[in-house]
């Protein structure tokens, strides 16, 4: 055997050893290279207050367990406001993959009130019983908090649906600021509270309870 011939196969067996080692450390760390930053993203409590959701509240779960968001990042409570009908054995069908937390009836506002007072997630958004997220809706929130660390908040658009589910319209909500967005937020809910995404650190600047007067908020998007 020449010379030649052995540089070549050293030549060989170097280059499919390091093919082999680069595939192996792109399988090791697919979901880095897909996101960079998932294993920077912070924990998002999303709090859903419930009553008497039986027919709807299976979509609602469905959406949160199928968001493409880190699952131990994401965590799912449900608030049970004193539900009369199905909604508690639905609830305890999900097992662990949901925070269930039961109270007397009281409304939306205190329901939520205990969702926030449980939270351990550094951001926090709430969900409708008969709603839903899209699959990259926290995610993308996520991003742009990333991007944009000065921020505490952010809404977007929504789409409004039929009982069946079918696209009805979309509603593309107002990008304001500063006194432009204070002065709307008087004359009209311009922002759709399941849109949105509250860092923790907005409800222990202002307090944690939101007042009963957001049932009337709520109202207005049924």
């Amino acid at each position: 055997m020449t010379f030649g011939t052995i540089l070549v196969y050293v030549v060989s067996y170097f280059g499919l050893f390091t093919g082999v080692f680069f595939l192996w450390t792109l399988f090791e760390n697919r979901d880095k290279i897909r996101n960079p930053k998932a294993r920077d993203f912070p924990v998002v409590s999303v709090i859903v207050p419930v009553y008497n959701a039986g027919d709807t509240l299976v979509g609602t779960i469905k959406s949160l367990l199928n968001l493409d968001y880190p699952r131990d990042k994401l965590e799912i409570i449900i608030v049970d406001d004193g539900s009369t009908d199905s909604t508690r054995e639905i609830i305890h069908s999900y097992g662990s993959r949901i925070i269930p937390i039961w109270k007397e009836n009281g409304g939306v506002a205190s329901a939520l009130n205990v969702g926030i007072q449980q939270a351990r997630g550094e951001y926090i958004a709430w969900l409708s019983h008969d709603d839903m997220f899209l699959p990259y809706k926290i995610e993308r929130q996520v991003e742009f908090f990333i991007r944009n660390p000065s921020y505490n908040f952010c809404y977007g658009n929504y789409i409004v649906v039929d009982e069946k589910g079918t696209k009805l319209y979309e509603v593309k909500s107002s990008q304001l600021s500063g006194y432009k967005a204070r002065q709307q937020l008087l004359i009209s809910s311009y922002i759709h509270g399941c849109t949105t995404l509250i860092h923790r650190n907005c409800f222990e600047k202002v307090g944690i309870e939101l007042r009963p007067e957001i049932d009337r908020y709520f109202s207005k998007f049924k």
